[in-house]
């Protein structure tokens, strides 16, 4: 019944049925992005001098982890943070993924930057998976990722559509979405 919201730095919380202003969580840094835990957590990414750190925060807001360069790190070069996008599953593992398709202007990149980044709950790399460039489980402008409860995860993709991956990695398949 909650609606969360990252504005302008700040998550926000709303009511769902009424759109009430519940509160707002205030990081040290600017707030890129944040997705839920189960357990009523976030992961967040905030920027730490200028690179990409995930936050793993309780349900209290407390911060509990900090990942200093989270991408960056897996990509050996700096990404501009507000690309970086993430999504958790049911059991807290973390997807990243630099999202080229959701930061404006023109940005280097390598199509295995594009990539999915998966972390543990306490956001310890684990693997990647899929990449830039054309062809199934490959994308030219990723701009969003999501988990489903069976820890499916799906990478919004501005040219084609949405593709689908297992929690394992492997391609299932691509929803084709009509364009403008």
């Amino acid at each position: 019944g909650r609606v969360y919201a990252v504005i302008g730095g700040v998550v926000l919380k709303f009511d769902g049925a009424t759109g009430e202003l519940l509160g707002a969580a205030h990081g040290t840094d600017y707030i890129f992005d944040a997705a839920l835990k189960a357990d009523g957590g976030m992961a967040v990414v905030s920027a730490k001098d200028e690179d990409d750190e995930l936050v793993i925060m309780d349900a209290n807001g407390k911060a509990t982890k900090r990942v200093h360069r989270l991408i960056s790190s897996q990509l050996d070069k700096q990404i501009p943070v507000q690309g970086v996008k993430v999504a958790v599953d049911g059991v807290g593992n973390v997807f990243g993924i630099y999202a080229l398709g959701s930061i404006y202007g023109e940005h280097y990149y390598d199509d295995e930057d594009l990539a999915v980044f998966r972390f543990t709950p306490d956001g310890r790399y684990v693997n990647r998976f899929g990449s830039g460039g054309k062809g199934e489980g490959r994308y030219d402008s990723p701009n969003a990722i999501a988990v489903d409860s069976q820890s499916n995860v799906y990478v919004c993709d501005l040219t084609v559509g949405i593709h689908v991956f297992a929690p394992d990695g492997r391609y299932l398949k691509t929803i084709f979405t009509p364009f403008w």
